[in-house]
């Protein structure tokens, strides 16, 4: 069993020809291209972009659509295609009808609030920081706390026990 092939029927729209956003883009006829059926999304990328001889990846925009206009991946060419009905391929330079504009990724009151978190738990570290020198003896403080107020318990025991037990068990414990 050989490796199958998938011809895809395309309409190529040079958009990053145009001199001007005003003058005709140039379409050219249905064009076929030959895909493997097993080919990935990227190997399909590449091989539209080598078969076409476009430049390299961060300098044109390739947009396919349906026939019918609307917006489709690129491994839907893999559903193949006919030349009555072909795939339109739109090549444009990246921000070529809208100026690139400077953008955060994050509104400024979500950096705001991730800054003031950072600046608590900031302060929660040197806190403990500061107590780092301290932690032995605090440590040995509580266990000296512990062992004076168990041993207040069982002083307290012992004393209601000597007041419950009859007399005659405290003489034969003597």
């Amino acid at each position: 069993m050989g490796i199958e092939f998938i011809t895809a029927w395309i309409k190529v729209r040079r958009y990053d020809q145009l001199e001007c956003i005003s003058d005709e883009v140039s379409e050219s006829p249905p064009l076929p291209i030959d895909l493997q059926q097993d080919s990935s999304f990227v190997s399909i990328k590449t091989q539209v972009r080598m078969w076409l001889g476009l430049p390299e990846e961060n300098e044109v925009v390739m947009k396919l659509r349906r026939n019918d206009g609307f917006f489709i991946t690129f491994s839907s060419l893999l559903s193949g295609s006919t030349e009555s009905e072909p795939f339109i391929l739109d090549i444009a330079r990246v921000h070529q009808t809208t100026p690139a504009s400077a953008r955060t990724p994050f509104s400024p009151s979500y950096v705001e609030t991730v800054r003031s978190k950072f600046k608590c738990l900031e302060k929660r570290v040197e806190h403990v920081e500061t107590l780092i020198p301290e932690l032995r003896t605090r440590r040995q403080a509580s266990i000296e706390n512990m062992l004076h107020e168990l041993g207040s318990k069982v002083n307290f025991l012992d004393r209601r026990l000597d007041e419950l037990l009859p007399l005659e068990w405290k003489a034969k414990m003597q």
